[in-house]
């Protein structure tokens, strides 16, 4: 009966979602941003995956399916001088209960203040710093079914004329692993919380609800290949579709590659990783490439381990 009202309380805002497309009504875009290389260059499909500590982003649910302790450090360079940083820790405390701790920032570096009498510049400068902090929990309901949420603080600053606004906000997860080859259903909705006032007009944070599935369907000898799928719901715009696929050699060399549907720019994407052993815990790096369009691709390099 839990599993059963939580999934009817999860799938209240796919009501509650279904007849909203007002695309630029949300602010904090930054939190959209995909924090895992590996999730990346498999489209973001990563829903019913989310096996490391990206599961902090993607559904915490998945938090319970790690070792001991999972880090993840992801860096991504955007033109303009803007740059997003995330780090991630998560820690399963039992067998069945996961905590985490996570902290991104979306920032600029120094831009000059130009204006119609000063087009090369005033002399002064600003910059811009968005930023968020989550506290994670996971844990199994049953021995296949895990829950799992995140309590977010969101800091937005305009470093010019003290600019500051903040609000929260909660991501909720489940994940059911059915025991055959590695087929999971994975449910997330992510940044739901109250609007942003900015000065006499509010704006709503950007709600996402995710389904998906994820299975392998090769696992032979030193071969794994893993296909996902997910439709999500975003609060602004018409629904959205992922589908990745990540093909694995020996458990060590990785190639990935993933396709969105119905996104503004946005389209394929490419990634590869590796995953050494360092003493008793695991390293992993990984790469991915994102094709948006008309505007400048974008690569991300991510940075795991497992101890």
């Amino acid at each position: 009966m839990k599993i059963l009202w939580l999934l009817i309380f999860l799938l209240i805002p796919v009501r509650c979602l279904a007849g909203y497309d007002k695309p630029g009504s949300t602010s904090a875009q930054f939190l959209k941003i995909g924090i895992s290389a590996r999730a990346v260059g498999m489209g973001e499909s990563f829903v019913a995956i989310s096996n490391d500590a990206s599961a902090i982003f993607y559904n915490p649910a998945g938090l319970v399916t790690i070792g001991d302790w999972d880090a993840l450090l992801t860096h991504i360079e955007y033109p303009a001088d803007i740059n997003y940083d995330f780090g991630g820790l998560a820690h399963r405390l039992t067998p069945n209960i996961a905590l985490g701790v996570s902290f991104s920032n979306l920032y600029t570096d120094e831009i000059k203040v130009r204006t119609p009498l000063h087009p090369e510049g005033t002399g002064e400068t600003f910059y811009s710093s968005d930023y968020t902090a989550a506290l994670s929990y996971a844990q199994y309901l049953t021995d296949r079914f895990s829950f799992g949420l995140n309590f977010r603080y969101i800091g937005l600053n305009l470093m010019t004329g003290g600019f500051k606004k903040s609000t929260w906000a909660i991501d909720l997860g489940t994940l059911y692993q059915t025991g055959f080859k590695n087929f999971n259903i994975g449910i997330a909705i992510q940044s739901f919380g109250p609007n942003v006032q900015f000065i006499n007009e509010s704006y709503a944070i950007p709600t996402n609800f995710t389904v998906g599935i994820a299975a392998d369907l090769l696992t032979t000898g030193p071969h794994n290949l893993t296909l996902a799928s997910s439709w999500a719901k975003p609060a602004a715009t018409e629904e959205t579709a992922n589908i990745g696929v990540e093909y694995t050699l020996n458990k060590i060399f990785t190639l990935r590659g993933g396709y969105k549907i119905n996104y503004d720019a946005e389209t394929w994407s490419l990634g590869a990783g590796v995953t050494l052993p360092l003493g008793g815990s695991i390293l992993r790096v990984d790469y991915a490439y994102s094709d948006f369009g008309y505007l400048t691709n974008t690569q991300r390099f991510s940075l795991g381990i497992g101890f």
